[in-house]
């Protein structure tokens, strides 16, 4: 648990050096920037959703956590793709009349996604632990179950996402200049709270980089880029870097 507050206070020192330094009014000159950062995520998503699935089905371990996390990061990878390539300097050259809002709405379906999918991963979590005689293997929730699921979230998120084009809401004179980021955070936040609730982070390797990973979630969405004013700020390049460290802490916690 020490660990975890660490954690916790390191992200938020950090944030608010953002808030405090000159470094808050530092805006990219371009995009490059942010393609490359997010292409590294795109990559390393796809390495996540891959090494589970492998994990799983070379009868490594059957967690279902483990099974969530190689099918959802595989369609994360596709989210995050769609936000590397709207977002992208030449994409905009070769469609100008594609609003910028398209940006915003992209990087919170990525977010919105992965919060939803760990909030959804917590009743097979549960339905691991043996009880009233039940043994482990019987009661764990079906790969079916699963696969369903998350295709069905995947598409309602891009059918959602993709379709949108309202203006996303910035205000800038606002302290949470970007309310609806604090919306996928608290969403994380309950799936944090799920995990921890079950505490095999205590024992388990797995659940303990996944606690990790939600918490690098949470202090992303709140510190910093719920506190984004303009596309492209120290707050916005420093939440997407903070996705490629959570990125990070999920694949550690699927590969040996």
């Amino acid at each position: 648990m020490t660990v975890f507050l660490v954690l916790i206070v390191f992200y938020f020192i950090v944030s608010l050096l953002f808030l405090v330094t000159s470094i808050n009014t530092w805006i990219a000159g371009s995009t490059i920037t942010h393609s490359l950062i997010q292409s590294v995520a795109t990559v390393l998503a796809f390495f996540c959703g891959t090494s589970a699935l492998y994990r799983y089905y070379s009868g490594q371990s059957k967690s279902s956590m483990l099974l969530f996390a190689g099918v959802g990061f595989i369609a994360t990878t596709l989210i995050d793709a769609y936000h590397t390539v709207v977002t992208a300097s030449f994409f905009k050259a070769a469609y100008p009349l594609i609003p910028h809002s398209v940006a915003e709405w992209s990087w919170l379906s990525t977010r919105s996604f992965l919060a939803l999918l760990f909030l959804m991963s917590l009743p097979g979590l549960f339905k691991q632990s043996p009880a009233d005689g039940v043994s482990v293997k019987a009661s764990k929730i079906s790969p079916k179950v699963i696969y369903i699921s998350v295709a069905i979230l995947t598409i309602l998120n891009f059918l959602f996402f993709v379709t949108v084009r309202s203006p996303y809401p910035i205000y800038p004179d606002h302290l949470i200049a970007r309310p609806l980021e604090i919306v996928a955070g608290v969403i994380f936040l309950f799936a944090l709270i799920g995990y921890l609730v079950k505490g095999d982070w205590k024992t388990e390797r797995i659940a303990f980089w996944m606690v990790l990973f939600l918490i690098t979630s949470v202090c992303e969405q709140f510190f910093y880029i719920g506190l984004s004013k303009h596309s492209m700020d120290a707050e916005y390049i420093g939440a997407h870097v903070m996705k490629i460290i959570s990125y990070g802490m999920v694949y550690i916690a699927v590969s040996e």
